[in-house]
């Protein structure tokens, strides 16, 4: 019997709804803590997910808001985009297999804007490249161009946070990431002048704001009041980020929700940390990131309100017991495939290894667990847990395991890593 099929055996061939991404991307803060105006609604006054990335003892580094984990430095080279695709995929790295090129918004994610040459934090990402005249290499993203630019593919530079488009003949880094790839769009038009953003439950102004300098337009979307709210603000540019879309050109954003929408430049409310008379930008032509001096009225607005924010909803962190019973409450099986919780119970540590058996499982209500990172089970059955509580708070982790051995004794996974969150 196939491990597919004994893991429906376990949870007793329960049929599972198809889950909607509703409200489940973290986006990272930008780590933008510096003030440059006086005007109030610029990134340092709005910390939404503050950065949370562990570097992992195993040369991996886990971002706890989007659970991805990344390859803490690339090895130097560089490839073109197929050759970036093909390394990333053959990666064998902290004993997993399924690393692939990250998408332009995964990369963008990981990106500092506190910081400059590099946009990083090289405790974090040490060696991490930048642009250079005598090395002028940025990072591939997976995203390739819209129909037009079919021979293209999105870049990202970790000088001052830009993205691009290249030929993918051209040469570059490759940073691999693992884990649930981030959704595409979707988005709920609210019929007051409004959009929601379904993953990250941002809500959008629908409407154009108009063209604005920056500090303007700081001022105009502190001052809105729309659908009913009036705590809206200019979005920091991961938020505008998130909504570009790579598939989509003149402009780069569903149309369908935002039908007004120019191929133009739109302010963010994150500044550039080494010329902080210029704000970063997206230009909707593309959905690439730039930046523009702050005193030009040509920049668009649209503002935003809302976000996942604080910490992670205790719905979904995990409970291990004194006992060594661990209480998952709700896995995300391959991407959304189907949603279960597991009970796992301590067995044994042979030959270095920790491993658990599962006891009992069932299925899960993804909207019960609607506002916090859920564990995931890869179609490769690795389950990452993100959030464990530790005897009621005596610890909080985050753990890895993979599929031991499955059969008529029962289905045993084996700990893989670990790291202690506080």
């Amino acid at each position: 019997m196939g491990k597919k099929v004994l893991f429906w055996t376990v949870v007793a061939c329960v049929m599972f709804q198809t889950a909607v991404w509703a409200g489940t991307v973290r986006l990272p803060d930008t780590g933008q803590t510096d003030s440059f105006t006086n005007t109030f609604g610029e990134d340092s006054d709005y910390t939404i997910n503050p950065p949370s990335l562990v570097h992992n003892t195993n040369n991996t580094v886990t971002d706890i808001n989007t659970g991805l984990v990344w390859q803490d430095e690339d090895d130097s080279n560089v490839l073109t985009w197929e050759e970036a695709l093909a390394y990333c995929e053959e990666v064998t790295l902290a004993g997993y297999l399924d690393w692939r090129l990250p998408t332009k918004k995964e990369l963008v994610s990981i990106i500092d804007f506190g910081r400059a040459y590099p946009a990083a934090d090289t405790n974090i990402f040490p060696n991490t490249k930048f642009y250079q005249p005598v090395k002028p290499y940025d990072y591939w993203s997976s995203s390739e161009g819209s129909d037009n630019l079919s021979g293209d593919a999105y870049y990202v530079g970790f000088g001052v946070g830009t993205s691009g488009i290249y030929r993918k003949s051209f040469r570059n880094y490759a940073r691999c990431v693992r884990g649930g790839e981030y959704p595409g769009s979707s988005f709920t038009n609210n019929g007051n002048g409004t959009v929601t953003d379904d993953p990250t439950g941002l809500m959008w102004q629908q409407t154009e704001g108009g063209s604005l300098n920056w500090e303007s337009a700081l001022s105009y979307c502190e001052g809105l009041s729309l659908g009913g709210y009036s705590d809206w603000r200019l979005p920091n540019i991961k938020e505008l980020d998130f909504i570009a879309e790579t598939t989509r050109y003149n402009p780069a954003v569903n149309a369908e929700y935002f039908p007004f929408a120019l191929s133009a430049i739109y302010w963010s409310a994150t500044t550039r940390p080494d010329i902080p008379s210029e704000a970063s930008c997206i230009d909707f032509s593309y959905g690439t990131i730039g930046h523009y001096p702050k005193s030009d009225s040509r920049g668009n607005v649209r503002c935003v309100r809302g976000g996942l924010s604080g910490s992670f909803d205790t719905n979904c962190t995990a409970a291990l017991t004194s006992g060594l019973i661990l209480h998952v409450p709700v896995i995300d099986y391959s991407n959304g495939v189907s949603y279960v919780w597991a009970d796992l119970k301590y067995e044994s540590s042979d030959n270095n290894e920790i491993v658990f058996r599962v006891t009992s499982a069932g299925a899960a209500n993804p909207a019960d667990f609607y506002n916090c990172q859920r564990s995931t089970l890869a179609s490769d059955f690795k389950l990452h847990i993100p959030d464990i509580n530790y005897i009621s708070g005596t610890a909080y982790l985050s753990a890895d395991f993979e599929l031991k051995s499955a059969g008529e004794g029962g289905i045993f996974f084996k700990v893989t890593g670990y790291v202690l969150l506080q």
